[in-house]
């Protein structure tokens, strides 16, 4: 694996690079604008929680990038969820640039958003890749994912001899954009309109937006305007919609929704709503439209690629991963409630070397559940290499003992590293009988406490338990502050305390 370090988004200024690597990945291209515009309609910090049902509910993200030893930035993710997200849920989405693939990088970044999902006690993960993208199957195959649904994408290039061949509708019902609705609850009957045509849709699943979201998310979209929002109507009835959405820089436009109520269905609605969509295009010098559909939406299929002429291209799978219960248990355990111990956090004297030179073979035993050491012949596991220097006048190393109620209860080795402007935790020890009691936490924020600056530390990648300890503690220490790096097997941490 390449040296990468995965840290938070840096807004305005990731947003460029991003948008490149979303280019690569999205069949339309988009731009930092277009991402600053989105994350504009965002609130800047989320909420979740778990509900009365056991499951993940509110909003928030986790925007991570991976950046080389340039500084520059090589690849992308994000962890989600919206209030109308299906409660217990997260959507996940990553990106890595095509000449940083294959090093790495997209199992770290994932490593990073799966860690958070976990922090925060989710139960389902949603990742959507592209179908004709073998490597990213696989790699969402290898992650335990498994493919849900299959959303087909469909292109019609404009032409006069395509339009020459566009069917007649066969209904009455008159089409009109919304730029040309002049009563004053135009949008909010086309929200409804929206609301109830949306539960049809195959796969779709959570809560409908409020009527302020969905006008963020539907008719505030970039390359959205009035005039391309077609509806139908029957009287004063809105009984139909269809959007477009302009994509200056192809000079195309994507067909972003068609909804037909369900009284209306059968009279050649939704084919009308299509062809006003094309007609509308054309108008418009537009190159080609794109749509999607899923792939159980056989009657807009029909419309689309029989009777309109639309060609398939490559489509979206959704996978999806169900957390498993250990995953679950490991939150509930790091989110424990402190009991009521006394922890204290001394200063190691020479008298205390003894003590956590036979501590320290409690903890290499712990670790043997995650590596391969072997116990010597002697029946004891090596020293470690450096012990001695916690004793022997060695600037900038630190050995403390933890106590819980005045027992020994464990051990925290602090070095100082050669920048001598950061240090690190270099071991950290709580006997097993004090755990998931509260006392290492409070232990090591009686450690942060004392040290302000720069601070280091690392985990197996596969020590899953000691992950999700420190993940909690580092995010209440040092908040946003924080990046990662993984590096022979090794995950490590670098954030500040202030």
């Amino acid at each position: 694996m390449m040296s990468c370090i995965i840290r938070k988004i840096r807004t305005p200024d990731d947003f460029a690079s991003i948008a490149e690597i979303l280019g690569y990945v999205f069949a339309e291209p988009t731009t930092a604008e277009n991402l600053a515009d989105e994350d504009a309609k965002i609130p800047d910090t989320g909420s979740l929680w778990i509900n009365e049902d056991g499951q993940l509910a509110g909003f928030d993200r986790c925007r991570l990038v991976a950046v080389n030893d340039k500084g520059e930035v090589v690849g992308y993710g994000i962890s989600w969820r919206a209030p109308w997200t299906e409660a217990g849920e997260l959507n996940h989405l990553l990106a890595v640039h095509p000449d940083y693939r294959k090093q790495g990088i997209g199992r770290a970044l994932y490593t990073e958003l799966e860690n958070w999902a976990v922090l925060n006690g989710a139960s389902k993960l949603n990742y959507e890749v592209n179908d004709n993208d073998a490597s990213s199957i696989a790699f969402a195959e290898h992650r335990r994912f498994d493919q849900e649904r299959h959303q087909f994408e469909s292109v019609l290039e404009l032409s006069k001899d395509s339009l020459k061949s566009l069917p007649s509708p066969p209904t009455s019902i008159t089409i009109k954009p919304l730029s040309e609705m002049e009563e004053l609850e135009a949008e909010r009957k086309l929200y409804e309109l929206y609301k109830v045509t949306s539960r049809d849709i195959p796969g779709i699943s959570g809560n409908y937006f409020d009527f302020k979201e969905w006008k963020k998310w539907t008719l505030e979209l970039p390359g959205s305007r009035p005039e391309y929002v077609l509806i139908a109507l029957d009287g004063d009835r809105y009984v139909g919609v269809a959007q477009l959405l302009h994509q200056t820089s192809t000079e195309s436009m994507y067909h972003e929704y068609t909804g037909v109520d369900k009284a209306y269905r059968g009279r050649g609605i939704g084919l009308a709503l299509k062809v006003s969509a094309v007609q509308l295009a054309e108008q418009l010098k537009i190159k080609y439209l794109r749509t999607n559909n899923d792939s159980l939406n056989l009657p807009m299929l029909h419309i689309n690629r029989d009777l309109l002429g639309y060609k398939p291209v490559p489509g979206r799978y959704k996978m999806v991963k169900v957390l498993p219960n250990e995953n679950n248990a490991l939150v509930n355990k790091a989110a424990k409630s402190e009991t009521n111990v006394k922890v204290e956090v001394l200063q190691a004297l020479m008298t205390d070397k003894t003590v956590i030179k036979n501590l320290v073979q409690f903890y290499i035993y712990d670790f043997t559940e995650f590596t391969n050491e072997r116990i010597n012949e002697q029946g004891t596991y090596p020293i470690l290499s450096d012990l001695h220097k916690y004793w022997e006048n060695h600037d900038g190393y630190n050995a403390y003992l933890i106590k819980a109620n005045g027992e020994i209860a464990g051990f925290v080795l602090v070095k100082q590293l050669e920048d001598e402007r950061s240090h690190k935790l270099a071991h950290f020890f709580i006997l097993r009988k004090f755990r998931r009691a509260g006392v290492g936490k409070q232990a090591a924020r009686a450690v942060f406490g004392s040290i302000t600056g720069k601070w280091e530390l690392n985990q197996l990648e596969n020590n899953y338990p000691a992950i999700a300890f420190w993940n909690r503690v580092i995010s209440e220490a040092a908040g946003l502050d924080l990046m990662v790096r993984y590096e022979q097997g090794k995950r490590i941490q670098r954030f500040t305390i202030r």
